[in-house]
C-alpha cells in the first residue's frame, strides 16, 4: 500500500528549487513513470517541462559526444575535447567562450527537438486519442520524458534507453491524456515503427 505522500501532486521540476526538483522529477519520471504522471500537476508554467526537457537533451548530447570513441581513419585530426584543451592551454577565454557557444547551441537545438517532436506526436494523440487534453500535456509527457536520455550516452544502454523512451510517452499519454491502453499505444506505435524499421536499415547496411 503506497503512503499518502505518494499520492500527493508532484509539480515536477521547479526553478524555485531547480537542483533537487531536477533528481527528483528524473527518478520519478523513469522509475516510477505511472504514478509521476498520475499525480502530475498541470498547474505550473509549461516552461518548467521545456527547461527540465532542454536540460537533459543537452546533457545527453555533450555525454555523447565525449563518450564516442575516436575515429581510426580521422588520423592526425583531433576530436573537440583534444581541441579544448589546446586552446586553454594558450588562451583560457577563448576556450571557455567555445563551450558557452557550443552550450548554446546545443540548448537551442534542444527547444527546437522538443518543440517539433511534442507537435508530431500531438497530432498522432489527436489521431488516435479520444477524450484528450490540450497541446501543453503532450508537451509535458514529451519534455518529462527525457529524462531517460541522461543514459542515452552509454553505448548499447542507449538503445534501450530509447525503446524505454518510447514507453513513457506511452504512459504519460494514457494516464494524463486519460485515454484507453490501446489508444495511447498507437499513438506511440506510429511514430516508434518508421524509427524502429529505419533503425533495422542501418544497423543491416553497417554490418554489409
Amino acid at each position: 500500500m503506497e503512503s499518502a505522500d505518494s499520492e500527493q501532486a508532484h509539480t515536477g521540476f521547479t526553478l524555485s528549487r531547480p537542483f533537487r526538483s531536477f533528481a527528483e522529477t528524473t527518478r520519478e519520471a523513469v522509475l516510477r513513470p505511472e504514478r509521476f504522471y498520475r499525480n502530475l500537476s498541470q498547474d505550473d508554467p509549461p516552461k518548467n517541462p521545456v527547461i527540465f526537457a532542454v536540460l537533459c537533451l543537452t546533457a545527453s548530447f555533450f555525454l555523447t559526444y565525449l563518450a564516442s570513441p575516436p575515429d581510426p581513419s580521422a588520423r592526425g585530426e583531433s576530436t573537440v575535447p583534444q581541441y579544448l584543451l589546446a586552446v586553454a592551454d594558450e588562451n583560457l577565454g577563448l576556450a571557455a567562450a567555445t563551450v558557452a557557444f557550443m552550450l548554446i547551441v546545443a540548448a537551442l537545438f534542444a527547444v527546437l527537438s522538443i518543440s517539433v517532436g511534442t507537435a508530431v506526436q500531438h497530432l498522432a494523440v489527436r489521431a488516435f486519442v479520444w477524450p484528450r487534453q490540450g497541446f501543453g500535456t503532450t508537451l509535458r509527457i514529451n519534455a518529462y520524458s527525457c529524462a531517460i536520455l541522461l543514459l542515452s550516452w552509454i553505448p548499447i544502454v542507449g538503445y534501450l534507453a530509447g525503446l524505454y523512451g518510447s514507453y513513457l510517452v506511452f504512459v504519460g499519454i494514457r494516464e494524463l491524456h486519460s485515454t484507453a491502453t490501446t489508444r495511447a499505444l498507437l499513438a506511440v506505435l506510429v511514430l516508434v515503427i518508421p524509427w524502429l524499421i529505419g533503425l533495422g536499415l542501418y544497423i543491416s547496411g553497417s554490418l554489409a
